[in-house]
């Protein structure tokens, strides 16, 4: 069964501007994530730059469908660029098109089909090449999108190479109308894989990047820029579960912010801010690599220290208190210091959390600015 150009060229209408249509429909959605409206804006100039090829005569389609083409896959890279929150640099989009454009002023170029398609080809292989590129370096989206992604455009890149190699070393015949060219039908084929591809794919990866940006907010706290009580609440059990089955000591600093309340008053809620951002800074270089440091409330924050005894827990608990003091803040800060051990009876992260709590608490009752333990 055999495909007609016309009806190859029809349903390449019809597909790229339904991921055309797909992609501006979602940017609608996302307006902050204009990558949706660069791809977009590639498939219509995809579809664009085929229509030409095939409606207009032989010396102004070679001149125009071609750079259409370079624009094209020149806003996919911009889009995924834009993804990658990196500003695109037009000169990589401009120079394959500059190029092709300087070339038609020659003859034997626009004479030649083999030429034509293999230094065209080869020019594509910048935008393509460099697309490619920008997914590598995406490693924090799923692989599960990133992965297939890549390995097309690998092998996109190896067959167009192939092609231009083919039609720059063995010339066949200067071919004329774009119907009567060998591998037209598997040209327009490819575009519409290519372009089918890539537009649902960047929808996908724009939902995998909204999705990333919502667990990141819900995980850092908008003010101290640590980790969030949600995010402890999830972390504590794991980790406790994680020391009780490995009999390790699991250990919990709760420290509370003196009389807060009182310096929002008497200077204004932006010295409050001020201590909170110092507080944390504090307490986050107090920690060590693999150490947890969240804020736990308005004025507390808390440290889940893996595999710390209880000794050296209250160790970094006083030396913070320290820290704090020789900095001069306008706040100082209670501390109650908590560890897990199989000999404590502590059953549950629970238990640890409370142990901790009454630790603080101690610390309070006694008057504040000071480091009490539990356990």
């Amino acid at each position: 069964m055999t495909v007609s150009l016309q009806s190859l060229f029809l349903a390449m209408v019809v597909v790229t501007l339904l991921a055309a249509g797909n992609c501006l429909l979602a940017w609608l959605q996302h307006r902050r994530e204009p990558s949706l409206l660069w791809m977009g804006l590639s498939s219509l100039t995809a579809c664009l730059a085929i229509t030409l090829r095939v409606h207009l005569p032989l010396e102004p389609a070679i001149i125009i469908a071609t750079p259409l083409f370079l624009v094209s896959f020149g806003l996919i890279w911009v889009a995924l660029r834009t993804l990658n929150n990196e500003p695109p640099e037009a000169a990589a989009v401009i120079l394959p098109i500059l190029v092709w454009l300087g070339l038609c002023f020659s003859d034997k170029f626009r004479g030649q089909m083999d030429l034509r398609i293999g230094l065209g080809l080869l020019l594509a292989l910048i935008p393509i090449s460099l697309t490619t590129h920008e997914l590598w370096t995406m490693r924090a989206t799923s692989r599960v999108i990133r992965w297939p992604l890549l390995g097309l455009m690998g092998l996109q890149m190896l067959l167009m190479l192939h092609r231009a190699v083919r039609s720059l070393l063995w010339p066949q015949i200067a071919y004329a109308p774009l119907g009567r060219t060998p591998g037209a039908n598997i040209l327009i084929i490819d575009i519409l894989v290519i372009m089918l591809i890539l537009s649902s794919s960047m929808v996908s990866l724009v939902k995998d990047k909204t999705l990333r940006q919502q667990h990141q907010n819900a995980r850092t706290d908008p003010l101290t820029g640590l980790t969030t009580r949600w995010y402890f609440d999830i972390t504590l059990p794991k980790r406790f579960a994680q020391a009780q089955a490995a009999s390790q000591p699991l250990a919990l600093i709760l420290a509370n912010a003196d009389h807060l309340a009182a310096l929002n008053h008497s200077q204004g809620r932006a010295a409050g801010d001020h201590g909170l951002r110092l507080l944390a800074s504090l307490l986050t270089a107090t920690a060590r690599p693999g150490d947890l440091v969240a804020r736990y409330g308005g004025d507390e924050f808390v440290l889940l220290l893996p595999n710390t005894p209880l000794e050296t827990a209250q160790a970094l608990a006083t030396a913070a208190h320290e820290q704090l003091r020789l900095a001069q803040a306008p706040l100082t800060l209670s501390l109650g210091v908590a560890a897990f051990t199989p000999a404590t009876g502590l059953t549950s992260a629970d238990d640890l959390l409370s142990a901790a709590e009454q630790a603080l608490a101690a610390a309070k009752s006694a008057g504040g600015d000071q480091v009490r333990q539990m356990f």
